[in-house]
């Protein structure tokens, strides 16, 4: 009981802001932990859930989790084109706008008050702040919005990075065109603009020379008359690129793991630039490796300095340049996207979503990963133009694969990982060998067996 009374220790400043709202939510949760307490099992007493966006299921059955306790907050074209998938679920709140409107902080608000939640699941980044918000208001635990911030607003990202003694590229929040143009003056070409809080590479553009920038100027929608502050500029960083995944649980890393990329997510987007290779790659880093323990010795530095959730998944994304130096790109709080948790799984037996969703839902993981792993990688390609003529059969039979398109469909040249075509996971004993495998599937996926470009 007193652990109980000691998490629902409020400062004189939290206290202040209280109402009878505020008293009834405290006092419900205060019930249900005296109720699992009393029966020995945390996991003992219902709860309800609350799940932003359709809960796609992890490569594991979540079994921790009752579908009847989920309630599920969807769009309404996801309710529809997945209506018997949904239909398990104890609740499901339809929005008309999910992406572009307020209609899903209002409907989770409304929720709360007539079937209270413990606990708000947030799978994808564009949930990210939201969730947040919704947190903070109703006093949930897990990431709050200052903490969501600080991983999704990479100006905030990296003042709070550097100001730590943590490097990153050198970079600037753009006002307006002005701003570019000076900082291209001073830094020089290449360069790289991208919105300070998308992801995926989406909406990002290499500069090269002033041909690229004139291009850029002249683009629809990059800079307007509302100068919105959307885009930020920083250096191209040539060398090596990473990522590193990881769990953090109670305020320590459970689990983490290295990767290099052989071609990084910017090299999906063919339609910025038709030289990219349509594909991005990356492998497993031997842990014991030299280049893994400076990775994941950064990675703890990184964590430590952002207000990190006491329990959450993490995406690092670093730079090493050709004398050595580690140089953080960006760092998200979430598992990164397909397929990098097909390969933990097939690497590990982590089924990293999964961990993820038992954190945000006040369970502990499941420690039930592996320690040594397989040693693999992966390739995730994008579409290209043309009909889609489908895959030949030895080649379903030696590759682990997932195709996101399907057979006789035509398709546009890709833009990122939002026209995501499928991914391969490959055995990867050495970098030479894995990337050789890779460049022989992208080269066959790309050619005519599987395409009709006319």
């Amino acid at each position: 009981i007193n652990k109980i009374l000691k998490n629902l220790y409020l400062s004189k400043k939290e206290s202040e802001k209280f109402n009878m709202k505020n008293i009834k939510t405290i006092l419900y949760f205060f019930v249900l932990n005296i109720a699992s307490v009393l029966q020995g099992n945390e996991n003992s007493v219902k709860q309800k859930i609350l799940f932003l966006g359709l809960h796609k299921e992890t490569f594991l059955s979540s079994s921790f989790i009752k579908k009847e306790d989920i309630i599920l907050l969807v769009d309404k074209s996801t309710a529809l084109n997945h209506a018997e998938k949904i239909a398990k679920y104890g609740k499901v709140i339809v929005v008309d706008d999910y992406y572009n409107s307020g209609e899903v902080t209002l409907a989770a608000i409304k929720c709360f008050k007539e079937t209270p939640y413990t606990a708000l699941i947030a799978l994808s980044e564009s949930d990210i702040l939201r969730a947040g918000a919704i947190r903070d208001y109703l006093h949930i635990k897990g990431q709050s919005l200052k903490s969501a911030k600080a991983f999704r607003d990479k100006i905030l990202m990296k003042n709070i990075l550097e100001s730590n003694g943590i490097k990153t590229a050198p970079f600037k929040l753009l006002k307006n065109e002005i701003d570019l143009i000076y900082f291209i003056q001073g830094k020089g070409y290449p360069v790289i603009v991208k919105p300070r809080k998308a992801y995926g590479a989406v909406e990002t553009y290499v500069l090269k020379n002033k041909n690229d920038l004139e291009k850029l100027l002249k683009t629809k929608g990059v800079f307007d008359e509302f100068q919105s502050e959307k885009y930020l500029v920083e250096s191209f960083i040539s060398g090596s690129m990473y990522h590193i995944d990881g769990l953090v649980y109670d305020n320590e890393i459970v689990f983490i793991c290295p990767s290099e990329y052989t071609s990084t997510c910017l090299e999906m987007d063919k339609k910025e630039s038709l030289s990219r290779k349509g594909y991005s790659a990356s492998y497993i880093l031997p842990q014991d490796s030299s280049v893994a323990k400076e990775l994941i010795f950064l990675t703890k530095r990184v964590l430590d300095a952002l207000p990190t959730p006491k329990s959450t998944a993490f995406f690092l994304e670093v730079f090493r340049k050709e004398n050595g130096e580690l140089i953080v790109c960006e760092i998200a709080s979430r598992v990164g996207g397909h397929p990098n948790p097909h390969v933990l799984w097939n690497a590990f037996a982590i089924d990293l979503k999964e961990e993820f969703i038992r954190m945000q839902a006040g369970f502990s993981p499941s420690f039930s990963w592996k320690e040594k792993p397989k040693y693999l990688g992966s390739i995730a390609l994008g579409t290209t133009k043309g009909k889609f003529k489908g895959l030949s059969s030895n080649l379903k039979e030696f590759k682990e694969k997932n195709l996101f398109i399907d057979q006789g469909n035509t398709y546009e040249i890709s833009s990122g990982f939002l026209s995501l075509a499928a991914y391969f996971i490959i055995p990867a004993p050495n970098k030479s060998s894995f990337i050789k495998e890779a460049e022989n599937i992208a080269s066959y996926f790309y050619s005519r067996d599987c395409w009709n470009f006319e």
